[in-house]
């Protein structure tokens, strides 16, 4: 099988996609790698600080754009590299385990840490390197460098600094570990040393290709969404299970009407506020200058984004509990709550008894698949709301996930985890 790569035109870049390729040719020894170097305008930038473009596509935007044109299968990143989050329609497909994720102080001669000249000046462009240095040593000097390491190595040589400080993967990739150098046991940015593999998110084909040597953690999130803390976790695969979804119930007019009068809105999920915004657009009614209720931030942004002209509160607990109590510090008289079905009643039972009148309409309700879904290659599983709990154990046979590990977002959603896993031992 031939795959067309898109990488960095450096050295390093290269060695690089040798470095993925010999560790898939393991498991697919008829694979073939097609390369496409390509120069990045952060190779072209020699002036801005890195520590400024961190988590940004300085390095990877001209690639990403290839990638998404189909001009490249897959693309190849130092994974300290990528911008987060990734541009819409790619995700990485596999993470390498790497090699040496540590710094090396590298000097001239046999030059010392100890014998470095008082006030010496050590290239570097990372402010958290930067930090590391004055707890080497005081006196060092830290001086902004930029270009490739045998650029950089090159400015060591003639005298513009006294030692570079460089990640050692670089070194190791480069076979560059015969220089004078010390290894340093100083936090490094995260993912130094990993490759990033990263394809179009509607090739299904590449993750199964590159599974094999993907070293994350593989997560099945079993629910209606998947949470963006989960997403954002660079060391994580995650899956979204199929095993529950939720459907939106129909509204009239009349049942959406009572939003108009009420003193703000209770959203208790993200899919709350997406539904009621489709509700309201079909029932060709809106709502301006309105207060919103949320339980968490995914929650908060969701409403922002669909009623920006609203005024925006979130419960200091991503919780019900939470939320009553933001509710009974503001006040309000008449509130209105679109909600599933399966919603708990702790909410509208507190503000009945605080005096507050409550509008309720179940506005969706969780549909549960009829057959289980595969746990193949499944680290651990991931539980969002609690009839996401119900229909795994009702679904999922129990040899299935025995030996995985599982876990759930929230306090309400990890007493039904519990109250399954005891009912199931």
């Amino acid at each position: 099988m031939d795959i067309t790569v898109g990488a960095r035109s450096s050295r390093l870049s290269k060695e690089q996609v040798f470095e993925v390729w010999k560790e898939i040719s393991a498991f697919h020894p008829s694979l073939r790698f097609h390369p496409l170097w390509t120069i990045t305008g952060g190779d072209r930038d020699r002036t801005t600080p890195l520590w400024k473009v961190t988590k940004t596509d300085f390095f990877s935007q001209e690639i990403d754009e290839m990638l998404l044109r189909g001009e490249v299968r897959i693309a190849i990143h130092s994974a300290k590299d990528l911008p987060s989050p990734l541009p819409k329609g790619l995700c990485v497909i596999a993470l390498t385990q790497g090699v040496d994720p540590r710094d090396s102080l590298v000097m001239r001669g046999n030059t010392t840490l100890e014998t470095l000249p008082a006030n010496a000046r050590v290239g570097t462009s990372s402010k958290r390197r930067e930090e590391a240095l004055k707890k080497l040593r005081a006196d060092l000097q830290a001086v902004d460098i930029r270009g490739t390491i045998d650029e950089r190595l090159e400015q060591l040589q003639n005298g513009a600094v006294d030692a570079i400080l460089v990640a050692e993967a670089a070194l190791i990739r480069l076979k560059l570990t015969d220089l004078n150098r010390c290894l340093l046991d100083h936090d490094t940015e995260p993912l130094q040393g990993r490759l990033a593999v990263v394809a179009r998110s509607d090739d299904s084909s590449m993750p199964l290709l590159f599974a094999p040597i993907d070293s994350r953690k593989h997560v099945a999130v079993v629910g209606p969404s998947v949470p963006q803390s989960l997403l954002s976790d660079p060391f994580l695969a995650v899956i979204h299970s199929s095993l529950i979804s939720l459907e939106r119930l129909p509204a009239s007019v009349e049942q959406l009407r009572p939003i108009k009068m009420a003193n703000g809105v209770i959203l208790t999920s993200k899919h709350a506020a997406i539904f009621l915004h489709e509700a309201l657009h079909t029932a060709q009614l809106s709502v301006t200058n309105c207060r919103f209720f949320c339980v968490g931030n995914e929650t908060a942004v969701s409403a922002q984004t669909l009623f920006p002209s609203s005024q925006i509160l979130t419960a200091g607990h991503a919780t019900q509990e939470g939320v009553v109590s933001l509710i009974l510090s503001e006040h309000p008289q008449h509130l209105f709550w679109p909600r599933s079905t399966h919603a708990r009643r702790h909410l509208s039972e507190a503000l009945e008894q605080a005096g507050i009148f409550l509008t309720e309409l179940p506005l969706y309700t969780p549909v549960a698949a009829s057959t289980p879904c595969s746990l193949e290659g499944i680290d651990s599983v991931y539980f969002t709301c609690p009839s996401s709990v119900d229909a795994f154990f009702d679904i999922m046979p129990k040899g299935s996930w025995e030996s995985l590990f599982l876990q759930a977002i929230g306090p309400v959603t990890q007493a039904r985890l519990r109250k399954r896993l005891s009912s199931s031992a």
